[in-house]
């Protein structure tokens, strides 16, 4: 088999390929304190021909057990064109990171990558679920169901608007209306970035955040364009480590 580890900040995602490159095994686990550890371990449980990995901690699992190391962009990339060739763009949204890549022909023309503050970013929604007792799918339900008066973070910042949060609801504001003005500030943060570059459509979403359906179809509207997200969006930077290591182990 053909394998690929993207080693995140809170996640440890494997995919594995067969001899048609199709996927034949995904895991995901938590990082955990040592993220190094528990990617060698779902990585000693298989025979893998060749390993790629990517992620932040790509370098360390080199030096330790896999034989090439390719950056997120560029796993994000092959993964995306692989599922819907005629893309234009990808975004990701991670548990701790955003990255917006513009492509051409599948190849990376520029990217923006935001990795300084936990806005917008999968963290944030979980902080403010758990500040509402839902869980993330909850949240994004209540974003989706409320139709009344637009509600608004003021703040960009996490830490701070998970305080706005609490005074909103403590004035009044029904949870309904809060989730929605969450989903609406990371959004906007998101086209933030996004617009940054000379982005087209259509985009492939990738990341835990892409099953948000609130924010998929507002990205949409505000974009104008399809937003397309995969079967396992979380999976994407493994995929793509799993096929560059496929299709380079094949051309030899």
């Amino acid at each position: 088999m053909y394998g690929g580890i993207d080693i995140g900040s809170r996640t440890v995602e494997l995919v594995l390929l067969d001899e048609k490159g199709d996927i034949s095994i995904k895991e995901m686990v938590d990082s955990s304190y040592n993220p190094i550890e528990r990617a060698r371990d779902i990585v000693s449980d298989n025979e893998i021909k060749h390993l790629v990995a990517t992620g932040y901690g790509r370098y360390r699992a080199q030096a330790g057990f896999a034989d090439e190391v390719i950056s997120e962009i560029k796993a994000y990339s092959i993964s995306a064109t692989h599922h819907y060739p005629k893309t234009r763009s990808v975004l990701d949204i991670g548990g701790q990171d955003i990255k917006a890549i513009s492509l051409s022909d599948g190849d990376v023309i520029d990217f923006v990558l935001n990795d300084k503050c936990a806005a917008g970013t999968g963290v944030f929604l979980e902080r403010v679920a758990d500040s509402l007792d839902l869980d993330i799918e909850e949240l994004s339900q209540l974003a989706l169901e409320y139709e009344g008066a637009s509600v608004e973070l003021s703040s960009k910042c996490a830490v701070f608007a998970e305080s706005e949060v609490i005074s909103l609801l403590h004035s009044g504001a029904s949870r309904k209306s809060v989730a929605q003005a969450v989903h609406d500030s990371v959004v906007n943060i998101v086209l933030g970035q996004i617009r940054k570059l000379e982005i087209q459509g259509p985009m492939v979403f990738g990341g835990g955040v892409a099953h948000n359906r609130y924010i998929q179809k507002e990205l949409e509207s505000e974009l104008n364009y399809k937003v397309l997200t995969p079967e396992y969006p979380e999976l994407m930077g493994a995929h793509g480590a799993a096929l560059h290591a496929y299709q380079k182990t094949k051309s030899r």
